[in-house]
């Protein structure tokens, strides 16, 4: 009887231990997952629907879209933020973006084109909002040409959980 109690309880343990590890490798916030989660989103702008990297923490913000390749998208989250001016810049680009500003759910400003570092300009443009705002979201330029973006559309996102 001592035996089978003991087998029972050490089943039970390999089987929690082994929900708990699962468990671990699922969280991007614990230990062994020390790089920032970037939370995929869809985010409706305007009549578009885009794919988006989330950037909440200042690590996240401060990787941004560096070293990535060409087409990805990513929105930056200031809401938790005092500074609602935050200041972007084009370090280690690897293309041109439009910067799409929100406050309120609305579109406040477009920034279209902004060149990533060249040779010719080595020096990463600097960009920032005219005003107070909640999100930015960047996309690779002509974006918002492409699908009629304007200042006073519509914004929403939906965040997805971490894969």
């Amino acid at each position: 009887m001592y035996k089978k109690i003991l087998l029972i309880l050490a089943v039970i343990l390999v089987i929690t231990a082994g929900l708990f590890a699962k468990k671990l490798a699922r969280d991007p916030h614990t230990a062994n997952n020390p790089t920032p989660c970037s939370f995929p989103v869809r985010i409706t702008v305007g009549n578009a629907s885009v794919d988006a990297l989330y950037g909440a923490t200042q690590a996240e913000r401060e990787q941004g879209l560096s070293r990535k390749t060409s087409g990805e998208s990513m929105l930056f989250d200031f809401r938790n933020e005092s500074n609602k001016r935050p200041t972007f810049w084009m370090k280690d680009m690897n293309y041109n973006l439009d910067a799409i500003w929100i406050d309120k759910e609305k579109i406040v400003q477009i920034d279209r084109d902004i060149p990533k570092p060249s040779g010719t300009s080595p020096t990463p443009t600097i960009f920032r909002p005219t005003m107070d705002i909640e999100f930015i979201l960047e996309v690779p330029a002509g974006f918002a040409e492409k699908y009629s973006i304007k200042v006073g559309d519509n914004f929403s996102f939906k965040k997805n959980i971490c894969n």
